[in-house]
């Protein structure tokens, strides 16, 4: 994949249409109304909990897209245009991914709380 075209689906995924707001608007604006605005104090068991929907979520895709009810919506849920083993990486790093972002906004949450 070239530049330009990672740069074509990175405005697509950030920019176009309803994606402004799943994926830039409102991360952006829970992640300061999470960090900066929040009471309370959190443990890391709560990024487990966090990262919870995450998995409900790959789980019933991935499910969806062995049965053909659906392709994608992303191309690393792509099943079947992908080798098993990478699907399960993806899953790996997804949800890893998720508890570490998870864990990093407590760290900078609790930073920023007053206690």
């Amino acid at each position: 994949m070239g530049r330009s075209s990672l740069l074509e689906n990175l405005k697509a995924y950030l920019l176009e249409g309803v994606m402004f707001y799943h994926h830039l608007l409102c991360p952006v604006l829970s992640f300061i109304l999470f960090v900066f605005l929040e009471e309370g104090i959190y443990t890391s068991e709560d990024a487990v909990f966090a990262s919870t929907p995450v998995l409900i979520y790959g789980i019933t895709i991935v499910i969806a897209n062995l049965m053909y009810w659906t392709k994608g919506p992303y191309p690393f849920l792509m099943v079947y245009e992908q080798p098993w083993y990478m699907s399960l990486l993806w899953g790996i790093l997804l949800l890893g991914g998720s508890y570490l972002l998870a864990r990093g906004l407590i760290f900078l949450h609790n930073r920023f709380t007053k206690k």
